[in-house]
């Protein structure tokens, strides 16, 4: 009579295919890689998509503020520049008068004052356009690129 073992022995296939579950554990294996390599990614996606979105409202935050500052800026360019002219004309003119006169210019109240402003208020409106295409349009243009580049 046989043991135990040997008539458990008996009722088994005499050959075992061992290379079915071979693949099935290299499959799991590459299942488990898988989940490893995707896991963080997706974080990385979560993280990613919402630092753009946060960029994306910054932007137009920003944009809403340089279009209200452009227009004003504007504006002032605009007068800025006539008004440059119009004391250029004020200061012309009370020349003229000192001249057929026979005085300097200097005599003529505020003149002095009125003259050295004068000498400055170009390039303070002038700073402002300058301010605008140095600072604002090169770093829009800047951005632009960026944008253009990336993706």
């Amino acid at each position: 009579m046989k043991n135990n073992i040997q008539k458990v022995y008996s009722k088994l296939p005499q050959k075992v295919n061992l290379k079915a579950q071979k693949v099935a554990l290299t499959v799991a294996d590459d299942i488990d890689t898988a989940i490893n390599m995707i896991t963080p990614l997706m974080q990385d996606g979560e993280n990613y998509q919402a630092s753009l979105r946060r960029l994306g409202e910054r932007i137009a935050d920003l944009n809403k503020e340089l279009e209200n500052e452009l227009m004003l800026a504007s504006a002032f360019i605009g007068l800025g520049y006539i008004a440059t002219e119009q004391v250029d004309e004020v200061l012309n003119k009370a020349e003229d008068a000192a001249e057929s006169l026979g005085l300097e210019p200097s005599f003529i109240p505020g003149y002095s004052d009125l003259n050295e402003l004068a000498k400055i208020d170009y390039f303070r409106v002038k700073g402002v356009e300058d301010a605008y295409y140095e600072a604002i349009k090169y770093e829009a243009d800047r951005l632009i690129d960026t944008v253009n580049n990336d993706f």
